[in-house]
């Protein structure tokens, strides 16, 4: 016998409502990275462990909904000119960054640096390990030795 109270979550969840106008997604935007979790966000609602539960499929859509929130947001709260998140670099260092209107190779800010290593993706952040993309108005970091990349940080226009 399941003695735990039905929990209600805020705002529309469904097969047809975006991860974005999910009301996780707004909680998520407000909080520090590495606080965007499952229990967390429940926890902020009210949600007691042991005492209330939430649908498998709300569950489910919860936790795909947080991961892609950490595939497809950037890391670094806000966004930053793109002279304030590269500066370049000789021809001997620096990152490679695709995209970039200026070809060359740029020094990666270390407040960028520490974002990235933050999210503990990348651990080693050089350029021997790590390529930048520069895709529609969003730094990219792309790791070499894996596939995948993450986004750093929104660059204004």
């Amino acid at each position: 016998m399941n003695d735990k109270t039905a929990f209600t979550l805020p705002g529309p969840m469904g097969p047809d409502v975006p991860f974005s106008s999910l009301h996780v997604w707004a909680w998520a935007k407000t909080q520090a990275r590495a606080d965007v979790c499952i229990i967390r966000y429940l926890q902020s609602l009210g949600f007691v462990l042991g005492v209330h539960c939430i649908t498998p499929d709300e569950h489910r859509t919860l936790d795909y909904a947080i991961d892609h929130f950490h595939r497809v947001t950037p890391h670094f709260p806000g966004p930053m000119r793109l002279a304030d998140a590269l500066k370049p670099a000789g021809p001997d260092g620096g990152f490679y960054v695709q995209g970039h209107p200026t070809p060359g190779r740029y020094l990666l800010g270390p407040e960028l640096v520490q974002a990235l290593t933050g999210a503990g993706w990348i651990y080693d952040v050089t350029p021997e390990t790590t390529y930048l993309a520069l895709v529609n108005g969003v730094l990219w970091a792309r790791y070499q030795q894996i596939i995948g990349s993450r986004p750093l940080v929104e660059i204004l226009p």
